[in-house]
């Protein structure tokens, strides 16, 4: 065997431990968040993308807040209306810039991965949170931008009135937070306690809709994220609207040699897109706002 092999084999023994280590850290993650999401109703999961995924979310962001602005408007809440004196004691309550828009969106190339990745954690925890059974669909990706100066959304639940969602998923994208910049998502969890959530780059959040009250305190500098919602069939749960999916990770191919698995790690983490398609991508999410039919998402 020449020297040039041997390399190769070595090479190929290496990124398949790499490989192992990062299946293995994945799955151990979602298996504690499914534990958290059952015992408080919420988990927090860090370097949920990989932090050049992310930052490469982040960059297509600010990118869209330049180009298109006109793209995001105020959040509205229930006090919103035309006149003037309810649309500003809407924004005192809710001090974000949102904006709604298809996950496969040309203006942000890095949104369909992080998109995609989402669905493959709902899915995951869908096998061990009873809560989760029944979800059918995914919302179209928001995103928010609170523009600092103080900032805030009180206090609120995202299913205030039966809207279907069912899981709310969050991920931020502010890599120099600091202490005192304020912005912290602070849940309430079902046994009275309160934790607060500083919304650090790769740092997802999963929590459920109906279940956690939930606040973003006053933000001083610019606070960016994207957020999906989860949403149940016309049944709920009871129907057994989900069918069961074994998880995606699990189903991935080493590969034989070191290209193979290199381009299986691009593919696991999300940060090539072309090596990554047709993949284990079977997902029961119907995308209720048609960005996807169910057949373009299994061709992921």
């Amino acid at each position: 065997m020449s020297s040039d092999d041997e390399g190769s084999d070595e090479e190929a023994r290496r990124l398949r431990e790499v490989a192992h280590a990062r299946r293995a850290h994945t799955l151990a993650q979602w298996s504690t968040a499914a534990a958290a999401l059952t015992r408080h109703g919420w988990a927090v999961l860090d370097s949920f993308l990989g932090a050049p995924a992310a930052r490469a979310l982040r960059d297509d962001v600010r990118n869209l807040r330049t180009t298109s602005a006109a793209m995001f408007a105020p959040g509205r809440t229930a006090a919103a209306a035309d006149d003037d004196d309810r649309a500003h004691s809407a924004r005192v309550l809710r001090g974000d810039l949102v904006a709604r828009l298809h996950a496969d969106d040309a203006r942000m190339p890095s949104l369909r991965q992080c998109v995609r990745q989402a669905d493959r954690l709902v899915r995951s925890l869908a096998r061990g949170v009873e809560e989760l059974r029944g979800v059918e669909a995914r919302s179209a990706p928001m995103i928010a931008c609170y523009p600092g100066g103080g900032a805030r959304y009180v206090r609120h639940v995202d299913n205030p009135g039966g809207n279907r969602r069912v899981l709310t998923w969050l991920l931020y994208l502010n890599e120099e937070w600091q202490h005192g910049d304020g912005g912290e998502l602070r849940l309430y969890d079902a046994d009275g306690g309160v934790v607060e959530v500083e919304p650090l780059l790769d740092r997802a959040v999963v929590f459920l809709s109906k279940k956690v009250p939930h606040e973003v305190v006053a933000t001083q500098k610019e606070r960016l994220a994207v957020s999906v919602w989860y949403e149940e069939g016309p049944g709920g749960a009871a129907d057994g609207g989900g069918t069961e999916h074994e998880d995606d990770i699990t189903q991935f191919s080493f590969g034989r040699n070191a290209d193979e698995i290199k381009a299986f790690l691009f593919a696991l983490a999300d940060l090539n897109p072309a090596q990554s398609e047709g993949i284990g991508a079977d997902s029961n999410f119907r995308d209720k706002d048609s960005t996807f039919s169910s057949a373009m998402l299994r061709s992921w």
